[in-house]
């Protein structure tokens, strides 16, 4: 027999410091009559609420949704029957998706301070009179469904997607926080902080199709603004550069991506459809359907003439796609390129490329590869010379840790300059510029070096990996590097060199 328990909230109400006192003014007060709603404690609990005052404008997609949930519920009451209580009390019990929200939200945040049967009230309120409200929910219960393949169904996202429940709870506190209730916004974003570690200040602005996946850690500053179909990953920040007030939060457009571990910093606006890379920290305005990653972001492709996507990223929640691709040197003929040996005259940094258009698979073959030589190079310990090679992207310090050492690069003015180093000294080359390392003494010789960029790239003019056969002008490099040092030219024949 199903029963409506409704006497202890109209006869001798007890008073709580959440409900307002009606003798005092009233902020549109007739939004919140939580005293309409009855809480169902019980299976058999139905709603007081008259028939005749039901909402009768029934979103249908929406309607449609929420008897998808219930087939799904008893499914899974089917296969899993020791569930069936949780079941029929958080979603089977419920005649809407507004109750069912608002009883699973008030126990999710309740505690014995501030009981769940208070924040049922409050909830069922906002989510009856709102239906703007609730029709955002449905948007992000099929975002959800859509974009995560973890998500095996949307009563599964209901009940246990904190990602998605933080977001709901957020949209309440943020009509309460609109309407001038501030300090029960930050209670009810405070607990949500502590129960999902999701922490959205209530004066955040979110559209709807809205997935956090996995949600752990995002922060959402006051003055944010999310549009509508976005998807962001955990530990994500949009928040302030400091103590600056006023408008001084990100602005999200419309589709937008947004990796794990990223910070978008101040009143940047980022644009519809654009992507932003997992660990980056974004400073500037990121425009439409372009990807920046990096830190500080970059886009990719150059600020001039930025990659542009095709398709909506936070559809396709493809976080990978051209930054793989920038994170290395995929293009050979970027850092590396065969060298031209039709010239004789060696340029400051090595020889010039040969027109891309000409390259052939030949030229990247050697007949230096048939000739005898040491492959024993444990340790570089058979290494006389390391061939001359420059990092485009990084400069690089060598510290000296065993033997003597002769360390040169090759300067703006063709120039070489060199230097005898010994254990514990330290030599820099700037960043681009031809340099080598040549083993000066009589035993083993051990060089450590560092380099200021983890992507620093490699132009090597070695001929077993760049001219087809041995050049004229790579000799005459030889001889010349050769001769400043302790060693003869007899002695060249059996060099080994190596690509690092």
């Amino acid at each position: 027999m199903a029963a409506c328990i409704h006497a202890s909230r109209t006869k001798n109400p007890q008073k709580n410091p959440l409900i307002r006192d009606p003798n005092k003014p009233q902020i549109d007060n007739h939004v919140y009559n939580y005293v309409k709603y009855c809480r169902p404690t019980f299976p058999d609990l139905v709603s007081c609420k008259p028939i005749s005052e039901k909402n009768s404008k029934i979103d249908e997609l929406g309607d449609d949704l929420w008897l998808k949930m219930k087939e799904e519920a008893r499914s899974d009451i089917d296969q899993e029957p020791i569930l069936s209580s949780y079941y029929v009390s958080s979603i089977l019990a419920h005649e809407s998706m507004e109750r069912a929200l608002a009883n699973h939200l008030s126990m999710k945040l309740g505690n014995p301070i501030l009981p769940s049967t208070t924040l049922f009230d409050l909830f069922v309120g906002v989510l009856t009179e709102e239906t703007d409200i609730i029709k955002s929910v449905k948007a992000d219960l099929r975002a959800v469904k859509e974009r995560d393949p973890a998500c095996i169904s949307y009563v599964h996202c209901f009940l246990n997607f904190k990602g998605f429940l933080a977001c709901q709870a957020h949209r309440i506190a943020h009509k309460l926080w609109s309407k001038g209730r501030q300090i029960l916004a930050l209670l009810i974003q405070n607990r949500v902080s502590e129960v999902c570690a999701v922490d959205i200040h209530p004066g955040a602005k979110i559209g709807k199709g809205i997935l956090l996946d996995h949600a752990t850690g995002v922060v959402v500053g006051e003055t944010a603004v999310i549009g509508n179909n976005v998807s962001i990953l955990h530990n994500v920040t949009l928040g302030g550069t400091g103590k600056a007030c006023g408008d001084r939060h990100p602005k999200i457009g419309d589709g937008v991506l947004i990796g794990a571990g990223t910070c978008v910093l101040g009143n940047v606006r980022i644009g519809d459809g654009a992507k932003i890379g997992a660990g980056s920290v974004v400073l500037k305005e990121v425009p439409a359907r372009t990807t920046a990653v990096g830190n500080p972001a970059r886009l990719l492709g150059g600020k001039e003439n930025p990659k542009r996507l095709d398709k909506i990223p936070s559809f396709t929640m493809d976080h990978t796609s051209h930054i793989s691709e920038w994170a290395k040197d995929t293009d050979n003929l970027y850092d590396v390129c065969p060298t031209d040996t039709t010239r004789k005259n060696i340029f400051i940094n090595g020889f010039p490329c040969k027109n891309p258009a000409q390259i052939t698979a030949s030229d990247f073959k050697s007949s230096g590869l048939s000739k005898e030589g040491d492959t024993d190079n444990f340790q570089r310990s058979s290494t006389t010379l390391i061939m001359p090679h420059a990092h485009p992207r990084a400069s690089e310090m060598m510290f000296v840790g065993k033997g003597v050492v002769i360390a040169g690069f090759i300067d703006t003015k063709s120039q070489v300059f060199q230097k005898t180093l010994k254990q514990g000294d330290v030599f820099i080359v700037p960043r681009g510029l031809l340099h080598y390392n040549l083993n000066s003494g009589f035993e083993l010789a051990t060089v450590y070096s560092v380099l200021s960029s983890q992507n620093p790239g490699l132009l090597n003019i070695s001929d077993a990996m760049f001219a087809p056969v041995v050049s004229e002008p790579m000799r005459d490099l030889t001889k010349k590097l050769f001769s400043r040092s302790k060693f003869g030219s007899n002695q060249i024949k059996n060099v080994t060199s190596f690509r690092y």
